[in-house]
């Protein structure tokens, strides 16, 4: 696997592990480490069996945003230069979305800015009990990216969604979670473990089963209900017709666990 010095990518079985490694850094989103997450899309794309993704980071900060440095270095066309990085991020954030496999977020500490963005862009979001979250954005004179004005107003709606990122306030992950911004909330100990365990159980569970499910909650908010229905009936069809399915009825009737491919 690819050699990385911002980040590190490990597979064991169906289970992939994205760790942000600057730690002395803060993680903060630097130019060289987008680099790299565009290049982690192109190994994740590859992955055909992967069936979950867990993206966590080493220290006590899940990511600090942008690198403030990196940024000040802009020069010339500054406005180029800085479409040309966020789209980079971008391709990435679009990646983990449409992957079929699905994507765990534990985060460990502080996530702000583009590092919130992150958080709340996984499909299932773990916070260990101290982790911090805050949109920063508008305390550093900027508008949003890494998906949050997609995804934040579908989380908690429009009007939360535009307390949020208008007046950035400092959220514990107590709060997140009753905000719906994440799923659950364990000890900061237990953190990697809980996210371990998820992905156990859900790495158990049919490939396709899972990728249809991400699909069909990705676009429910823009079909139309026949539309959504009709996808529902294209997609469960695919799947009886397909091995994991059957093996699923079989383990049913034979009362035992299934063991999907």
């Amino acid at each position: 696997m690819t050699d990385f010095r911002t980040l590190s990518l490990s597979l064991d079985g169906s289970c992939a592990r994205l760790t942000i490694e600057r730690p002395q850094q803060a993680n903060g989103m630097s130019f060289e480490l987008i680099d790299e997450l565009e290049q982690v899309a192109d190994v994740l794309t590859s992955m055909t069996t992967l069936k979950v993704l867990v993206i966590t980071a080493n220290g006590p900060f899940f990511c600090a945003g942008g690198d403030i440095n990196d940024i000040q270095s802009l020069s010339g066309d500054i406005e180029a230069e800085m479409t040309h990085k966020v789209r980079q991020l971008n391709r990435f954030i679009l990646t983990i979305s449409q992957l079929d496999a699905v994507v765990i977020c534990a985060v460990n500490g502080v996530a702000s800015g583009a590092g919130f963005s992150l958080a709340i862009s996984a499909d299932l979001t773990l916070s260990a009990a101290s982790a911090k979250f805050t949109t920063a954005y508008i305390k550093l004179g900027v508008s949003p990216d890494g998906n949050a004005s997609y995804i934040l107003p579908r989380l908690v709606g429009l009007r939360k969604a535009q307390e949020l990122l208008l007046t950035s306030p400092i959220l514990s992950a107590e709060e997140a979670l009753k905000l719906g911004l994440i799923n659950r909330v364990v000890a900061d100990n237990e953190l990697q473990s809980e996210a371990d365990q998820l992905a156990e159980q859900l790495a158990q569970y049919s490939q396709l089963a899972l990728a249809s499910t991400k699909k069909l909650l990705a676009g429910s908010f823009d079909k139309t209900q026949s539309q959504q229905l009709e996808m529902e009936a294209k997609l469960i069809a695919n799947c009886v017709a397909g091995d994991d399915a059957q093996e699923g009825i079989q383990a049913f009737l034979e009362k035992r666990a299934p063991k999907f491919a």
